[in-house]
């Protein structure tokens, strides 16, 4: 079977739409699509958030998180609408950067050692990507990340990441990474042109992952970009011992980067929408 030339179409079956409003199941599951139609427009509250993804856990520091329960750090989900659709709303203040001034979650899934994942999103008309940011994608274990490089047997991530003018990547970390800061793996079109956001625009980003076997270079990383191929690699050695799986969905959505120069200078918003998770693989 050549992966290339697959296309995932993730099918909104009962086995598989497991999260498809405000309410989740009693427990993660190798399959869900997650929409927002039942969710009133307004404030998304932490403990709806965890309606929609049970087990989901917010990734921040302490000092961080005192912060955000006390109001310093704006709540920044919500629950907007747009022709009829309910879609999840993240909110970057100005000036701000980091995981806790937009949103950072991780989402248990069963493990396993494929999975296809997709979702929407729309940068707001007018988008300041200043140096970049990061968007959801898939880890394991530890779903190292913030400079700790994985050893091959603690954890590993793969989400995205949109750059200045708002190119776009994957952003991983994993143990032959050439940066302590993680690796970027440019999508292109079939062009050869880096792919880039258009603000205003919902895009569709998807990504399928299957982890190395322990002792080869063999693991699969490739994504699609509204539907058309723009990323393949079959030499990823994501791990060095069968214990680590594809575990988590690592929902990030920030701008950063470490320092102020990767701020905006006035408050942005992007907006996410149709999650699909899924290790079954449909030919185009």
């Amino acid at each position: 079977m050549n992966v290339k030339r697959l296309y995932p179409i993730i099918l909104a079956v009962s086995t598989l739409s497991l999260f498809t409003s405000c309410f989740s199941p009693k427990q993660p599951n190798s399959g869900f699509t997650t929409t927002f139609e039942q969710c009133a427009p307004g404030k998304l509250t932490d403990r709806e958030t965890k309606k929609i993804w049970r087990g989901a856990k917010l990734l921040c520091g302490k000092k961080d998180f005192v912060s955000y329960k006390l109001g310093i750090t704006p709540h920044p989900f919500s629950i907007d609408e747009e022709n009829g659709n309910h879609f999840l709303k993240i909110l970057i203040p100005k000036h701000k950067f980091g995981p806790i001034t937009g949103a950072q979650w991780s989402i248990p899934i069963v493990p396993a050692d494929e999975y296809f994942f997709s979702y929407r999103v729309k940068f707001e008309d007018g988008f300041d990507f200043a140096k970049g940011g990061k968007l959801p994608g898939l880890a394991g274990g530890a779903a190292n990340s913030g400079g700790h490089i994985p050893n091959g047997t603690d954890g590993w991530s793969a989400r995205m990441m949109f750059w200045e003018s708002g190119k776009l990547s994957f952003y991983i970390y994993f143990p032959e990474q050439s940066s302590q800061w993680g690796e970027r793996l440019y999508l292109k079109n079939e062009m050869g042109d880096t792919i880039r956001i258009r603000p205003g625009r919902w895009h569709t980003i998807t990504q399928h992952l299957v982890m190395n076997t322990p002792g080869m270079k063999n693991g699969i990383m490739e994504a699609w970009f509204d539907g058309q191929a723009s990323f393949f690699s079959d030499t990823i050695l994501f791990r060095k011992n069968e214990n680590l799986k594809i575990d988590q969905v690592f929902q990030c959505v920030f701008l950063g980067g470490d320092d102020l120069s990767w701020a905006s200078t006035k408050d942005e918003y992007i907006c996410l929408d149709d999650f699909r998770i899924s290790t079954e693989l449909f030919s185009r």
